[in-house]
């Protein structure tokens, strides 16, 4: 079920972006490393297990954090502010979401995956 969610998410094309609520000094890469983190949890809830482009997509974004954004209050403040996006604006979260997982995919996350 995982692999087909992620594979309708990076097909999906994204919408017109709103402004995103984050702090200023918060940078794509932990935005979106949180957004994974947050889909990796969400899948673990449902169905108690993560299938496999979720992990090389987690691991692609956790490359590009500096070692600043990988602290566990960074990380912390990172998801806490994702999953606000979430609930205030859904549309906003999922277009941001989906072009995360686009944009990994893209680089070449997940082997012999493309979008």
């Amino acid at each position: 079920m995982i692999v087909s969610m992620l594979a309708a998410t990076a097909l999906q094309v994204a919408g017109a972006h709103m402004e995103t609520p984050y702090p200023a000094d918060m940078q794509r890469a932990e935005i979106c490393y949180a957004h994974v983190m947050i889909l990796i949890e969400d899948a673990a809830r449902e169905t108690g297990r993560v299938a496999g482009p979720s992990w090389f997509i987690r691991e692609w974004w956790g490359a590009r954090l500096t070692d600043e954004q990988s602290t566990d209050d960074r990380e912390t403040r990172a998801k806490t502010a994702v999953v606000q996006r979430r609930i205030r604006d859904a549309d906003g979260f999922a277009a941001e979401h989906t072009d995360c997982i686009q944009e990994a995919i893209k680089a070449g996350a997940v082997p012999g995956m493309t979008p």
